[in-house]
């Protein structure tokens, strides 16, 4: 963004061109953050030169628009055709309605700490590939395109969970998961019990659970407990991995990581097993 306004009005052409290239046109950031984590809008003066300005130039290329209630209305009378994601703070569901007047409106409110509240909007039919930071409590809405979702928080994330997420996202190719809080005891490292359902992923290749409690990452390796037939990239913190196939010999997580072609388990060298190669044949 600020490559952005600083450049874009130079006489150097070869400038201009520079700021009209995919890196700084993809993803335009309206808001900053403070020290505190207040989500505080750009000043007037530069908003009314992008809308003036820049973004009749650049559009085509913008793909994610970040916002808040302060900045949406000027911003969001521009056209994206290919927008892709958008993120709007600081907007109440009143504000919400009067923008997304054509279609339902769902929305969800989620607690993080007091005094903070934090609104997911949901304009259907949800047509972006992408959503991030889904916690606990969102709506049973079927989302068709969504192929990317992260999903934090920091109350557990129980089968019934992961259940839902299976069914409202069925093409999800990427699941990142942020929870540092482990789940209910009950069956979780009983790798031999059966759970009543077992759920699949029929579409998941990526898998990111490197910023979660060790239990997430028996949930989704235990075949008894997930389905992940085509699953090929994995990020996970080694010590969890090494754990919950104890030490690449339990024959209950092999079935969802003979496929694994990318394996990320952070920053540590170590010198792998035969039982590690044998656990991940094509690494």
């Amino acid at each position: 963004m600020d490559v952005l306004y600083s450049l874009f009005d130079v006489n150097n052409q070869r400038l201009v061109n520079i700021t009209q290239e995919n890196t700084f046109t993809n993803t335009l950031n309206f808001v900053f953050t403070t020290l505190t984590d207040d989500i505080l809008s750009i000043s007037d003066p530069i908003i009314d030169r992008f809308f003036m300005n820049i973004l009749p130039r650049i559009h085509y290329n913008v793909k994610s628009l970040i916002l808040n209630s302060l900045s949406m209305e000027r911003i969001l009378a521009g056209d994206y055709p290919n927008l892709s994601e958008l993120k709007i703070f600081n907007v109440n569901v009143k504000v919400a309605s009067h923008y997304f007047t054509d279609q339902q409106v769902e929305c969800m409110i989620k607690y993080r700490r007091f005094p903070d509240v934090k609104y997911h909007l949901f304009s259907l039919p949800f047509m972006f590939d992408g959503l991030q930071f889904l916690d606990n409590t969102f709506p049973n809405i079927i989302f068709n395109h969504v192929i990317r979702l992260v999903v934090d928080d920091n109350i557990p994330f129980e089968h019934e969970f992961f259940m839902r997420i299976a069914w409202c996202f069925p093409l999800l190719k990427v699941l990142t998961v942020y929870n540092a809080t482990s789940q209910s005891p009950i069956l979780n490292y009983n790798d031999n019990q059966l759970y009543p359902t077992t759920i699949e992923y029929p579409y998941l290749t990526s898998l990111y659970l490197l910023l979660v409690h060790g239990d997430y990452v028996n949930r989704f390796l235990n075949d008894r407990k997930t389905h992940l037939p085509h699953l090929t990239v994995l990020s996970v913190n080694y010590n969890d991995l090494r754990n919950v196939t104890r030490n690449f010999t339990n024959d209950r997580i092999r079935l969802n990581c003979i496929q694994l072609k990318q394996l990320s388990i952070g920053p540590q060298k170590i010198a792998h097993s035969e039982d590690f190669y044998a656990y991940f044949p094509l690494l």
